[in-house]
């Protein structure tokens, strides 16, 4: 009985032992689970409850125009670049005296001693931001008071040296919720570029998962820079357009104005301006948005008589017309229940089709238009690219609108015919005339010469042709007739003694708000080249709502003069005639 009692109970304990031996070894097995096979993974999950990541944001790319008077940095001059500044932030649990310290900070950063004050009070807090973008100057001041509950991180500043003069080509560095991001001109476009790509920061943090400011920061993933863009602009040209143009707006009383100047041959610009401008390192302070815009790209016009010799272009190479062939001007076409006049309101008799362009006359670009055919005009119109963006790598860009030259009716094209009824960006003309400009080759416009790469290597921007447009002796044959508008014509003022200039006016009325009809507003503008037989520059100026003068010929004339005499200088081009 007592022997079997015994044998139970070791049995008993053995059963206990086998169970006890298969839990110990299911226990090994689990910890070998954990910390071996799965040992990253836990690991990861126990770092995920003590660190956070944080964005690390790439250095932006550079923009740079060349310039020969700007001996550093093989000559390329920064109009957008970064400046280290740095973040002021406050630990407020290590402030002792945060009475004493706010009064002290708020003197050094002009900052509001009470907003800091409530700042520096807040309990169980690790971080409170003070001053985004310090100066060095800010910061060895505030860093002199030797407070433990400051601290100090290295920021970016975008900085645009060349405030008013670049603002509508750079656009600027601005804000999409919490995220800086480009906005407006080759900040906007060129995003991507000039961005580069994020990296991944780890940074410790508490038991209440707060930011450790002193603790150690482990970077996951490197950021990669953003590229540099090298733009085509001159600076000297830049410099004397945007001025003149200033001067212009001014002295003619328009509301704003803009310019924009272009190598025919390439398609590179060499000048692109607005007024009024903005400082695109305070853009906040404007007050009206619409001067971030870009005038050259982003907004579309009736451009008026500037389009008439698009017209005679169709008409010339379609071989409709010659320069010799003549109509007579009655003063007026009737198509329709619409009577179309000369902006003179006068008949001017027989006339030629050199004298259509040196007079702006709108009957004689109707005249040109029907005897082309309004199906042949509008293809010319469409060659030449109207009714869609040029791809320039600015932001944002405006199609315009030639869409009235589908629709069924005469009238459509007639209007068009003189500028009126469709709508172009500057841009748009001023591409159009490289056409006329390079023999007969229509090229696309660009103004980023080349991008350098974050590995140092660049990638250049060859100029496009957009194909033929007209045939050479088309374009020799407008060119001429251009020259006489300046010669013989309204455009006097545009000329440059000694040198074939080529050249058209547009006064061109504004379309009321709505639609129906025109208004008494105007628009001037100016399209022209020079030297004629060898160009090499091409420019528009347009000015909007001139109050001061009637016509293109007393405004826009007199600025492209100006400018012209000044690039022929410049470039040391010498006189056509002695």
């Amino acid at each position: 009985m007592v022997s079997e009692r015994k044998k139970f109970k070791l049995d008993r304990i053995s059963a206990l032992a086998i169970v006890i031996f298969i839990l110990g070894c299911f226990l090994v097995l689990q910890l070998f689970n954990i910390q071996v096979v799965r040992g990253e993974v836990y690991t990861a999950l126990a770092s995920g409850q003590h660190k956070i990541y944080q964005n690390l944001n790439p250095t932006r790319g550079q923009i740079f125009i060349k310039r020969n008077d700007y001996n550093i940095n093989n000559n390329l001059y920064p109009i957008a670049t970064n400046e280290k500044r740095h973040e002021i932030y406050a630990i407020p649990e290590k402030i002792t005296n945060p009475v004493k310290l706010s009064r002290e900070v708020a003197q050094i950063l002009n900052l509001n001693e009470e907003e800091l004050k409530a700042k520096f009070i807040k309990e169980d807090d690790p971080y409170e931001p003070v001053l985004k973008y310090a100066t060095d100057e800010q910061v060895a001041q505030v860093k002199a008071l030797e407070s433990p509950g400051l601290g100090f991180v290295p920021q970016d500043f975008r900085l645009y040296p060349e405030a008013n003069i670049y603002g509508h080509l750079t656009g600027f560095l601005g804000f999409d919720e919490n995220r800086r991001v480009g906005q407006y001109g080759l900040e906007g476009a060129a995003e991507e570029i000039l961005a580069g790509q994020e990296g991944k920061l780890s940074l410790e943090t508490d038991t209440l998962g707060n930011w450790i400011p002193t603790s150690k920061k482990d970077i996951v993933k490197e950021a990669i820079p953003g590229s540099h863009l090298v733009l085509t602009i001159d600076n000297a040209i830049q410099f004397n357009a945007c001025f003149a143009l200033k001067e212009g707006v001014e002295k003619y009383g328009a509301d704003s104005g803009s310019i924009a100047i272009m190598d025919p041959k390439t398609g590179a610009i060499l000048a692109l301006c607005g007024y009024p401008d903005f400082d695109p390192n305070n853009y906040s302070k404007v007050e009206d948005i619409n001067v971030y815009k870009n005038q050259v790209v982003a907004e579309s016009y009736e451009p008026g008589s500037i389009f008439k010799p698009i017209t005679m272009a169709a008409a010339l190479d379609s071989l409709s017309v010659t320069p010799e062939t003549t109509y007579d001007d009655t003063g007026e076409v009737k198509i329709d229940v619409y009577t179309l006049r000369n902006s003179d309101q006068k008949a001017h008799g027989i006339r030629n089709m050199i004298q259509v362009l040196e007079e702006s006359l709108n009957t004689g670009a109707i005249f040109a238009m029907r005897q082309a055919g309004q199906e042949v005009f509008t293809d010319y119109v469409k060659k030449f690219n109207f009714g869609k963006p040029t791809g320039i790598s600015l932001s944002p860009e405006s199609p315009g609108d030639i869409s009235s030259l589908d629709k069924r009716g005469e009238i459509y094209a007639a209007t068009a015919s003189y500028g009126h009824g469709i709508t172009a960006t500057p841009l748009q003309m001023l591409t159009a005339y490289t056409a006329i400009a390079n023999g007969g080759i229509l090229v696309k416009p660009y103004i980023i010469a080349e991008t350098i790469n974050p590995d140092g290597s660049k990638t250049k921007t060859e100029p496009k042709s957009l194909g033929r447009v007209l045939s050479a002796k088309t374009a020799s044959n407008l060119s001429a007739i251009l020259v006489s508008v300046i010669r013989n014509g309204h455009a006097g003022k545009a000329g440059v003694t000694g040198y074939y200039v080529g050249g058209k006016t547009g006064t061109a009325l504004v379309p009321k708000k709505d639609a129906r009809g025109y208004s008494d507003l105007t628009i001037h503008s100016f399209v022209g080249f020079a030297p004629v037989d060898n160009p090499r520059f091409l420019a528009i100026v347009k000015l909007d709502h001139v109050k001061n003068v009637s016509y293109a010929a007393d405004s826009t004339g007199p600025i492209f003069g100006k400018i012209a005499k000044f690039i022929l200088n410049y470039y040391e081009i010498p006189p056509d005639e002695g």
